[in-house]
């Protein structure tokens, strides 16, 4: 067990936990430092600090049982979909499959989009170029050429970012 030593409203506590579970455990005494700070100043007024422990524990507990009654809201609005779904005909393991790619697809659009307001486009060796608006540097990225690609599967995910053959990406986002 690991000895942890911590600060709620500027009193010091210390308690054991096991070492995985150390830095997790900090991170749920700050935020619930941050909620008795918010609390003790909401009131404007002094009290002990069991009390001001006791009416922040139950502003926990009040928002955890909110919690419990949306997820219990949305747990039956999801099976009446799926029962819905299954009714139509529609394959739900086709459409869990197709938000996998989606999400993937995301995950990849968001590590190509540029930073510092560049814009993306395809220099004269056919690699993709990432431009910064602020210092007009080039950096590239080597990706087959469009007239190479014979399928979908030999396809760079930064080919993806726009459509085949085109200079620069579009300016919608692809979905």
């Amino acid at each position: 067990m690991k000895h942890v030593s911590f600060k709620i409203n500027n009193h010091s506590y210390e308690v054991y936990c096991e070492p995985a579970q150390e830095v997790h455990f900090l991170r749920l005494a700050e935020w619930f430092d941050a909620r008795v700070s918010e609390l003790s100043s909401s009131l404007g007024r002094k009290m002990s600090q069991e009390l001001l422990l006791v009416l922040t524990a139950l502003q926990v507990c009040d928002d955890l049982s909110d919690c419990r009654a949306e997820i219990g809201g949305l747990q039956e609005k999801n099976k009446d979909l799926s029962f819905k779904l299954v009714n139509a005909g529609v394959d739900t393991k086709a459409l869990a499959r197709l938000a996998s790619a989606i999400d993937s697809l995301e995950a990849l659009s968001s590590e190509l989009r540029p930073v510092n307001g560049g814009s993306l486009g395809r220099n004269e060796a056919g690699s993709v170029s990432s431009v910064a608006a602020s210092s007009g540097s080039a950096s590239s990225a080597s990706a087959p050429s469009t007239d190479s690609v014979d399928s979908v599967d030999s396809v760079d995910s930064t080919e993806l970012s726009m459509p085949l053959g085109a200079t620069t990406p579009p300016s919608q986002p692809l979905r």
